[in-house]
């Protein structure tokens, strides 16, 4: 039998499916130890491959030890039937939602689909993730070797939980496992509306909710929104967060004393494509940068902060459903009745992670002198009104937050005050931004050349290593 020329490359979230040609020969020999070992690293992305009936399923992650960021379905030629199956079990189990297109009537096609990691995902070299992906089928399908139609599938694997994150989960494994028994319809891990949206991130949960009404979770997260605290945050802004040093374990017995709150309940978006991170990676890589991210936090009856994930991605909008408790001992988390206990190790890891981006926010937000620039929200009240006789959901607007880094103007707002007799002798050198704890209450040190009279501003060096063995 001839080898196929073309492989119909399908994404299952967004239906979007392309006809790509063969890849260069010299790739697949660079990858060709893939299809006999099923790991290798290249491109910084690890791959790992498994056999299934009629094709294989490969992962990609961003580096050894990274949760996946896409799951592949290759299908030969004869094999595509037991491939989507595969694929719809294999989705299943990792909580995702059931594919909403049809299998592809012929072959060889790979399908593409997903993982929560996807959406929130940073990676330098995610623009090359769809060539990736391609790469390895064609590797796999010049010289692997496809499982029997016979053989049994393997289930995917998932990031390991730890014991004390599978306790916090506990309560929505048992739901999820009578579900099961009473043979209600499978839950997806992400709730996802497939229209697109414009405006701001909010006003998209309340269409994604309005098109779901049974969705519980979906709603409960819009009905917040509708009261809260909205802030639409500059990319500058939500970048800055990195300069703010020390453990953020220590800020937790400090969350609603020393750190407010702007607004309780507070929802906080952003547009992860603006930031410098996504410029660098052009069009291309841009547009596999999720379209927007939001934070709902707001504090429960014993004054504990919850943290609500909801990003956007090719128009559709996912509601994380773990929500985690900033507590003072730590970070807990509870998951939603819609979570799979085949995903907890990666949506808590993934929480984790947006945990500390909103503390930092709020750390930046609360502190009393942080130059930032809040601005008034647009008013849709009379848009509202009338969305309202038309049985719509209502446009919600949110504060933009910028910063205001003039430091001349910073220097003049102080009255010129000197940094110290002992500071003012210092060599020029650049200060960090960070915030200080001064009687109980929170303040933000922007950054700033200290000593910038005692000599030139230092703009770095460049530094060669000759000999990198170390000292005895």
């Amino acid at each position: 039998m001839s080898k196929p020329k073309k492989i119909l490359h399908l994404t299952v979230d967004t239906g979007h499916c392309i006809e790509t040609e063969r890849v260069n020969r010299a790739v697949i020999k660079h990858l060709e130890p893939l299809a006999r070992t099923g790991t290798m690293t290249a491109g910084g992305l690890r791959f790992d491959v498994v056999r299934i009936p009629g094709g294989w399923r490969y992962d990609i992650a961003g580096g050894c030890g990274a949760p996946a960021l896409v799951t592949c379905h290759v299908a030969v030629p004869g094999g595509g039937g037991h491939v989507w199956n595969a694929l719809v079990d294999d989705r299943v189990a990792l909580g995702l939602p059931p594919p909403a297109i049809p299998c592809p009537s012929g072959e060889p096609w790979l399908a593409v689909s997903f993982r929560p990691a996807f959406y929130t995902a940073k990676h330098p070299d995610i623009s090359l993730l769809g060539d990736a992906e391609r790469c390895v089928a064609w590797t796999l399908l010049d010289k692997g070797r496809p499982g029997r139609i016979d053989a049994a599938t393997p289930r995917p694997v998932v990031g390991p939980a730890s014991s004390e994150e599978l306790h916090a989960v506990a309560e929505a494994d048992a739901l999820l496992r009578a579900a099961r028994v009473q043979r209600y319809p499978s839950v997806a891990a992400m709730t996802v509306a497939a229209t697109r949206h414009s405006g701001t991130l909010a006003s998209a949960v309340l269409r994604a909710a309005a098109a779901a009404p049974n969705n519980e979770d979906l709603a409960s997260v819009a009905a917040t929104l509708r009261v809260a605290g909205r802030f639409a945050l500059d990319a500058e802004v939500v970048e800055s967060i990195d300069l703010i040093k020390g453990s953020l374990t220590e800020v937790l017995p400090e969350l609603g004393r020393a750190v407010r709150l702007p607004h309780d309940p507070c929802w906080l978006e952003y547009l992860p494509g603006e930031t410098s991170a996504a410029r660098s990676l052009g069009q291309d890589g841009r547009s596999m940068v999720a379209d927007r991210h939001g934070y709902l936090v707001a504090s429960d009856a014993d004054g504990i902060w919850t943290v609500r994930m909801v990003a956007q991605m090719y128009g559709q909008v996912v509601l994380f459903p773990v929500v985690a408790r900033l507590e003072p001992g730590g970070i807990a988390y509870r998951g939603s009745r819609n979570l799979s206990p085949d995903m907890p190790g990666e949506l808590m890891n993934l929480m984790a992670g947006a945990s500390g981006v909103v503390m930092r926010l709020v750390m930046m937000m609360s502190a009393r002198n942080t130059p930032l620039s809040v601005g008034e929200a647009e008013d849709y009240e009379r848009l509202n009104r009338k969305r309202g006789r038309e049985g719509k959901p209502p446009v919600l607007g949110a504060r933009p937050v910028r910063w205001n880094l003039a430091r001349i103007e910073r220097m003049g707002a102080r009255g010129g005050i000197g940094l110290g007799a002992a500071r003012d002798r210092a060599i020029a050198h650049w200060v960090r931004a960070h915030p200080k704890v001064r009687n109980g209450k929170l303040f933000w040190w922007s950054a700033h050349v200290r000593g910038a009279d005692n000599g030139p501003v230092p703009e770095g060096r460049d530094y060669k290593v000759v000999n990198c063995s170390p000292v005895r």
